[in-house]
């Protein structure tokens, strides 16, 4: 299958370039810690630097003790739909020393390209950005696509490719999620806005039955329920709703968009956003249960040999290689740390996970990093009694801390 590297634009650009760590270190002269796999990917050049006003860190605490400075990067691609080269785009903080792709910091791509020094849309002015005609590239990104898991605590697996044939709803990077029709939807269709990437998750809203709102009348009629993909497939291809969700929901409403995410957080952030825009457009309020304040983060340690795993080191480059650093798995639960490592250790609990029959330390005295969580929690995070969103968005606070400390860790 062809891909970016037919294209002389990109292959200069690829054979040239680095991964944003390496890039960042040239430009910026000290290293940088991401986790995102298209950040390893070769290509990355540095951009700017940005506004001290336009843009604040979504690191937990960095924002709220340093002022903004953040640092642009980009990485070509060549888009089919235009013959023209897009970018990917990344930002590094100075200050907590992290790279995330915009959709990691909270910010639309479209934010970035007006502080760019660099035009993509006027092509030739510009190293780069010449049009090249070329029917047979693909717009797939250099490199590896990752594959995420669809529940929290699913084993690895092999990655594989995916193809995308509409650059717009990528373009820049700033999208992890796709929003189709629920009519597409329902025939089957991927529709023209398709993403590069897995789709795990699905937001949609349904409709409560009138017997259970009458009894519940602080209710609104109207559901987002953030769903597996493979549920909602079954729910579209007309399974029973009473039997895959519950009694008391009537019907999918198939008039509204429907979003499809590759992680649980992003489908709960849009989630969450879909409820306020919902809400305004009905004129009423719409329903979005968080759950129960029940969840609690935690952190298992792993053998050192997890180096060695191509998803960890993907989250972890700049880990050393010899065996000597602190590798730990965060995760998070409603049920106590004792129970969830059992699951994970287990041989057939549908929780078990690979991360846990092969890395986790034998027993879970040895394992179970309290002091870390305590650590942690000094710094003025929660580590339990969140709800279901609060849990995820603390999960990644966790992780990225403890990578901010040395200490290479891995999450869903």
């Amino acid at each position: 299958m062809a891909d970016n590297r037919t294209n002389p634009v990109v292959l200069r650009c690829h054979l040239d370039g680095d991964d944003v760590y390496a890039a960042a270190k040239q430009s910026l002269d000290f290293p940088v810690t991401g986790s995102e796999e298209r950040l390893a990917t070769k290509g990355w050049v540095y951009d700017r630097k940005l506004p001290k006003s336009s843009i604040a860190c979504s690191t937990p605490g960095c924002a709220e003790t340093h002022p903004p400075l953040l640092h642009a990067f980009r990485c070509p691609y060549f888009s089919r739909k235009n013959e023209q080269v897009q970018y990917f785009w990344a930002l590094v903080c100075a200050n907590c020393r992290f790279v995330k792709t915009p959709q990691e910091m909270e910010v639309d791509a479209q934010a970035l390209k007006k502080f760019s020094r660099h035009n993509p849309h006027k092509p030739g002015d510009q190293p780069g950005t010449e049009v090249v005609s070329s029917p047979e590239i693909s717009e797939t990104p250099i490199g590896d696509v990752p594959q995420t898991q669809e529940t929290a605590d699913q084993p690895p697996g092999d990655i594989a490719p995916v193809t995308n044939d509409n650059p717009s709803s990528v373009n820049d990077g700033s999208e992890d999620s796709r929003t189709t029709t629920a009519r597409a939807a329902k025939d089957g269709k991927s529709g023209d806005t398709s993403t590069n990437t897995t789709v795990n998750y699905v937001v949609a809203v349904f409709t409560m039955r009138p017997r259970w709102l009458r009894k519940h009348p602080d209710a609104a009629k109207f559901r987002i329920r953030v769903l597996s993909k493979k549920k909602f497939d079954q729910i579209a291809e007309g399974g029973d709703i009473k039997v895959l969700l519950k009694k008391r929901y009537r019907r999918w409403v198939k008039e509204e968009d429907i979003e499809e995410h590759k992680t649980k957080l992003a489908a709960w952030k849009a989630a969450i956003k879909k409820k306020k825009t919902l809400s305004a457009k009905k004129g009423k309020p719409v329903d979005l249960h968080l759950g129960k304040p029940s969840r609690r983060v935690y952190v298992f340690e792993m053998a050192p040999t997890v180096i060695d795993n191509s998803k960890f080191a993907k989250m972890n480059p700049l880990a050393p290689k010899d065996g000597t650093a602190t590798c730990v798995y965060v995760g998070e639960t409603c049920r106590s740390p004792t129970k969830r490592y059992k699951q994970h250790r287990s041989a057939d609990h549908r929780a078990r996970t690979k991360w846990g029959q092969k890395f986790f330390l034998p027993t879970f005295d040895e394992a179970f990093r309290e002091d870390l969580l305590v650590e942690f929690q000094e710094t003025g995070q929660s580590i339990r009694g969140l709800n279901t969103y609060e849990a995820l968005k603390q999960e990644l606070a966790l992780r990225e801390w403890l990578q901010k400390v040395g200490i290479a860790a891995y999450s869903n």
